[in-house]
């Protein structure tokens, strides 16, 4: 209940702060941080945070065709966990996507590829995780809809022991983020990665 409404109170916090931006920028614009709690079950302990700092997602403003490579969008940003233990996300829903998978972006022998992070994604205690074009992001596949510029997109995220934490992010128009998906690439192993 304590997640739920917070969740809810910070959602409609970040929706109203949101408008302040343009929606047709090539380029993402900064927005205040989203915070939402991570419920760990321990109730004597305060609940860590993972902000969602000048977080954004990818607008997409029309669905491809049927047949076609089937719609998907990144959100980026940077998580931060304000707690004192690792979080590990392991995946997460939304209500623009029929699935959300954490990915990273690797050199394959066909160039730069997306795929799931074997494992999810940590977000170090005390520190961040960088999201962005080109490295980790957070991928929203099988969108329900278009997702125009200035909307705003809300993901919750799932850490290992279930616990779940909800961030907003306003979609934006950008030009880049075109990497190709690779979902059934085996992992790629670099003494320099």
């Amino acid at each position: 209940m304590r997640l739920s409404r917070s969740a809810a109170i910070l959602a409609a916090a970040a929706f109203a702060l949101s408008g302040c931006g343009t929606s047709d920028s090539t380029s993402p614009q900064s927005v205040p941080p989203t915070t939402a709690a991570v419920d760990d079950g321990d109730s004597q302990a305060a609940p860590a945070l993972i902000l969602l700092v000048d977080g954004w997602a990818k607008a997409v403003e029309q669905l491809p065709d049927a047949g076609a490579m089937p719609a998907m969008t990144g959100v980026f940003g940077t998580l931060t966990n304000t707690g004192d233990a690792d979080i590990r996300l392991v995946g997460g829903s939304s209500p623009v996507a029929g699935t959300v998978e954490l990915h990273e972006t690797v050199m394959s022998d066909a160039g730069m590829v997306m795929r799931e992070a074997d494992g999810g994604l940590v977000v170090p205690a005390g520190g961040s995780l960088v999201l962005e074009p080109g490295g980790h992001h957070i991928m929203l596949m099988d969108l329900t809809g278009p997702v125009p510029a200035g909307a705003d997109v809300e993901v919750v995220l799932q850490s290992e022991d279930g616990a779940e934490a909800t961030v907003v992010a306003p979609a934006r128009t950008f030009a880049g983020a075109e990497e190709t998906y690779a979902p059934a690439e085996p992992a790629h192993t670099s003494s320099d990665s």
